[in-house]
């Protein structure tokens, strides 16, 4: 009876250590579902939201033509897909999402699989809920492909990414991936919570033995 008692209170303890709903590489119709959360680091992230729209002759890249991966830094996403055009032709996708941690104190934003020939042009530009702005481009004039921002430390960060591809008049441009990373900083109290409460499980533990 006391084996099974302990059986069921070390359970019960660690499994209040494990992360439910670790975010997984997925296509971004999953995260879009209502009510949807996931942590990757100690960022959750929720409230995801999508609009995509196309100009001449392209096609407009569905949620599910993108392949949101976590894992970007130490708590960060990766959004995946195919936005390329030609002349006369243009995309724009917008990419919303909130992210929560005990400290956020920083965003950095990049793109990979970049290009652009003649006056073609790619443009990311993010907006956050503190009034913080960020801009990657490649265009015939340069490329900067990352940026990143330090800000007053915040619990809750929406983020908004407009990702903008337009060949213009003779023009091409591709991007293939757009990433975010946050800077967080661990609390110390829960810190300080979660090694009381391995003691006092310790502790526990050993009472079990000596009784047994």
């Amino acid at each position: 009876m006391k084996k099974l008692m302990l059986t069921v209170i070390l359970t019960f303890a660690f499994s209040g250590l494990a992360l439910a709903g670790a975010c997984a590489p997925a296509s971004l119709t999953t995260y879009l579902v209502n009510g949807y959360s996931c942590t990757d680091g100690n960022v959750t992230f929720s409230n995801f939201a999508y609009s995509g729209t196309a100009t001449g002759g392209a096609v407009a890249i569905p949620a599910s033509g993108i392949e949101v991966l976590p894992g970007y830094g130490t708590s960060g996403l990766k959004f995946d897909a195919g936005w390329s055009v030609g002349p006369g032709e243009g995309l724009d996708s917008l990419i919303g999402y909130t992210a929560t941690s005990s400290t956020i104190t920083g965003l950095t934003l990049g793109m990979a699989g970049y290009g652009s020939a003649k006056d073609g042009i790619v443009t990311v530009a993010e907006t956050t809920s503190n009034g913080q702005h960020l801009l990657v481009y490649t265009d015939s004039g340069g490329t900067v492909a990352t940026d990143a921002i330090s800000f007053p430390s915040v619990t809750s960060l929406s983020v908004t990414k407009d990702i903008t591809v337009r060949g213009n008049e003779a023009g091409t441009a591709t991007v293939s991936a757009v990433s975010n990373a946050l800077t967080t900083v661990p609390e110390p109290t829960a810190l300080g919570l979660f090694g009381t409460g391995l003691i006092g499980l310790a502790g526990l533990i050993r009472r079990f033995r000596y009784s047994a």
